[in-house]
Formats: structure tokens, C-alpha cells, sequence
């Protein structure tokens, strides 16, 4: 366990060493979370909108948009860039001869990276809302199920980009992290809640797991599902974790057999 704990620790010393490209990531959330703001005051500066949950006033939608934001800066992992660069410079050959589970590994040095992100990224974020926009608060039911539901995203984001990764010992044309990102943009409710999306890209995006990365905790943050509801959705969350991981061991079996045979 202690050597886990030592991976978390030098991940997160690692973005230190780069805390300049951070801080640059940093004011471009910013930026965009202005443009975003400034978009949805003028499309919401009517009055409230009628979607499929309801109305939706303009707090609730600053309030979404300044969470979104927040959860950004925890589920954008390098992990299938990082996979990609160890198998093409062979690195990976190195990893497995270390006495450490590679894919706890992998989630290891993960956790330093968004321990970083949290103190650089997110909290910034954060003061920007509470100081020049608000925030609005959930009540504490809601809040600890936004914060399981946001811990249970961050699992499923990760190994999401873990499968992807090692289909680099396959293909390594770095393609997989565009693929992730649309359809991430697209069906995860991140930049634009799926209240008003229409119904057939809704039935699409519900037998898929990335709503339940952005979507679903901030749903849940607003107040926006029953308790029932609520836990109808973290049920979802644990199966699709059971489901990608299982994934995950599979694919990550069938890579070695390859790797070995190739490496003879």
C-alpha cells in the first residue's frame, strides 16, 4: 500500500515540476467558462426555459456550467496519452517487470494528477464562482451524493481511457483520445446539459456511461432527481464500473499475450 501511496505522491510533485503548463490550463478554463457564462445569460436572459426536466432558470444553468467546470479539471487524465508514449518507447516493458499491478499503478499516478488539478484548477475555479458569479448550494443530502456519484465519475473516466490505452499495443496513432473527446463533448452533458438535447440523442447517450460522469452529478448536485432516482443512477454508476473493469482485465490479457509473443 505504501508504495501506491509513494506513486500519488510523486505524480503529484510531478505536476509541480510543470506547474507552469497548469497554471496556463488554468486561465484557459477560466476563459471558457467566461465565454460559456456570457452565452448562457444571453440565451437565458428572457427568463427561465421549459426543458425536459422542467424549467431551468439562469442560476441553475450558471451554477451547472461552473460545476461542469470543476468536474473538468478532475476527469482530464492523460492516461492514454501516457499508455501510448510508454508502449511506443517500450517503456511498458520496464513497467511490467516492477512488483506493482499496472493498472493500479496507472490509477495511482492519476490521483496525483487530479490531487494537483485540485488545488490549481479547481479551487480557482471555484473562488471565480463564489467571488464574481455565485454558486449556488445544495443541501447536504444532495452535496455527500454529489460527492459519491463525482468519485464514482472519476473511476469510470478512468477506466474508460485505460481500455482505450491499450489499444495502443494494437494501434498506436493516438487517435483514441479525439474519439473519447467528441463523443465526450457529445453524450456527457459537459458543455451543454442533455435537458435540451432531443429525445433521440437522450435515448443514445442512456446506454451509454459518460452522462454519468458530468450529467448525472451535477443533476444530482442541483437537486435535480429524486432520492429514488438518485439511487437508481449510482446503481448505474457501480454496474458500468463493474462492466469497464471487467472490460479493462480482458483487454489488458489479450495485450500481454500479444506483447509476449511478439517479444518472444
Amino acid at each position: 500500500m505504501k508504495k501506491y501511496l509513494k506513486f500519488i505522491q510523486l505524480s503529484f510533485k510531478n505536476g509541480l515540476a510543470y506547474r507552469v503548463e497548469y497554471f496556463v490550463g488554468t486561465f484557459r478554463n477560466l476563459v471558457i467558462l467566461l465565454v460559456q457564462l456570457c452565452v448562457w445569460r444571453a440565451l437565458l436572459s428572457a427568463g427561465p426555459v421549459t426543458t425536459s426536466a422542467g424549467v431551468v432558470t439562469l442560476k441553475e444553468m450558471t451554477t451547472y456550467v461552473l460545476i461542469s467546470s470543476m468536474i473538468s479539471t478532475l476527469l482530464t487524465v492523460n492516461v492514454i496519452s501516457d499508455m501510448n508514449d510508454r508502449i511506443r518507447n517500450g517503456q511498458i516493458a520496464i513497467d511490467l517487470m516492477k512488483p506493482v499491478n499496472f493498472q493500479t499503478y496507472t490509477f495511482c499516478n492519476m490521483l496525483g494528477q487530479n490531487m494537483f488539478s485540485f488545488l490549481f484548477q479547481l479551487l480557482p475555479i471555484l473562488a471565480v464562482g463564489l467571488i464574481f458569479v455565485g454558486l449556488s448550494f445544495p443541501t447536504p443530502q444532495n452535496f455527500l451524493l454529489f460527492c459519491l456519484t463525482l468519485v464514482n465519475a472519476i473511476i469510470i473516466m478512468f477506466l474508460i481511457n485505460y481500455a482505450m490505452g491499450l489499444i495502443a499495443f494494437w494501434y498506436l496513432r493516438g487517435w483514441q483520445n479525439t474519439i473519447l473527446w467528441t463523443l465526450n463533448r457529445l453524450f456527457s452533458g459537459a458543455t451543454i446539459p442533455l435537458w435540451f438535447f432531443p429525445s433521440v440523442l437522450v435515448t443514445i447517450s442512456n446506454f451509454l456511461p459518460l452522462r454519468l460522469m458530468y450529467f448525472v452529478p451535477i443533476s444530482v448536485y442541483l437537486g435535480q432527481v429524486t432520492p429514488i432516482d438518485c439511487l437508481n443512477l449510482i446503481l448505474q454508476q457501480f454496474l458500468w464500473i463493474g462492466i469497464l473493469y471487467l472490460l479493462t482485465k480482458v483487454v489488458w490479457r489479450t495485450a500481454i499475450n500479444k506483447l509476449v509473443i511478439q517479444g518472444g
